[in-house]
Order: structure tokens, then C-alpha cells, then sequence
């Protein structure tokens, strides 16, 4: 699982009560300087000031279009990973159950394949027509590992909508 490093610097910029209600405010959208500045109820240069120190230690992305005029503020992966920590694990977790899904899926074309193909390897589970019909794993055991992904992607699933609706900590 990714780590986030966090320095002195960060640590600092971190300290400011401001910038972590900046920091809340792009959680929802990106936005504008003007936007934040109305938001918030700061000076437009003091505001401009706080998004430049986060920007700084890479904690909010400028996003700014070619042919337009407004710049757009937004948290970047480390901000992301700051704030919602438990989203990294269900990520991880959705991405290896989604793994296990594509490996139960291939295990059962081929459970499939097998069946109705002879085959030189594996246990032999009857004839057709005098031909031998194999396979090398169990059919039970490839609905079983179906079965039990889908359960735990279900799982992922439930607890990431959980912690999507929650309010940050910070």
C-alpha cells in the first residue's frame, strides 16, 4: 500500500487552521480562487497565499486550461491520501477482488474449454464417444472462489460508500 511522507514543511503549512478549511473545501470540488475567497470570507490575497504555500508542498494541484482565464485548485493525491486514509485500502482491496474475480472467470472458460475438448492432463472424469474428457481442478472449487470474490467485492463496495458519505476528520 502507497505511504505518504509527510516532512517538517508539510507539518507547518498543516498547522494553519485556514489552510485546512481550504483544504476541506477543494475535498468536495475543485475550485477557484474566487470561489474559496467567497467561501471563505478572506481577502482574495490571502487566500491566494495560503493555496501558494499548499501548492508549494504539493498538497493542492493548479489546474489551468489553455484559452481560459480561470485557474482551477485542486487536492492532490498526497492531500487525498491525508484526508481519507481509508480510501487507499478499499481501493487496494476492490483492485485485488476484482483480480480474483478475472482469475475465477478464466478458471471456469477453461473449466469449460476442457470439457468439451480432450485433454492429455489431469483426472480423468469419464468418455464421450471414446473420447477421454479431463480437467485439472475441481468445478466446485472455481464456484466457490466466484462466490466468495463476489462477496468480498461486495463488501469493498458497501464499505467504500460508507466511508464516501462520511464527514472528514480533519
Amino acid at each position: 500500500m502507497p505511504q505518504v511522507e509527510i516532512d517538517a514543511s508539510t507539518f507547518k503549512i498543516l498547522a494553519s487552521d485556514t489552510r485546512l478549511d481550504i483544504l476541506k473545501s477543494l475535498d468536495k470540488r475543485k475550485m477557484t480562487l474566487e470561489e474559496l475567497t467567497h467561501q471563505m470570507n478572506l481577502k482574495k490575497t490571502t487566500v491566494h497565499e495560503h493555496l501558494t504555500k499548499l501548492t508549494d508542498v504539493e498538497l493542492v494541484k493548479r489546474h489551468k486550461r489553455p484559452g481560459h482565464k480561470w485557474i482551477y485548485y485542486d487536492l492532490s493525491w498526497k492531500s487525498r491520501c491525508l484526508l481519507h486514509p481509508e480510501s487507499t485500502r478499499i481501493v487496494v482491496l476492490i483492485g485485488m477482488t476484482v483480480f480474483s474475480l478475472l482469475v475465477s472467470i478464466i478458471s471456469m472458460i477453461s473449466l469449460v474449454y476442457t470439457l468439451f475438448k480432450p485433454g492429455e492432463e489431469g483426472v480423468l472424469l469419464g468418455t464421450a464417444d471414446d473420447v477421454l474428457v479431463t480437467f485439472s481442478f475441481s468445478p466446485v472449487t472455481a464456484i466457490a472462489l466466484i462466490c466468495c470474490t463476489s462477496f468480498i467485492l461486495f463488501l469493498a463496495v458497501t464499505i467504500w460508500r460508507v466511508q464516501k458519505n462520511k464527514v472528514p476528520s480533519l
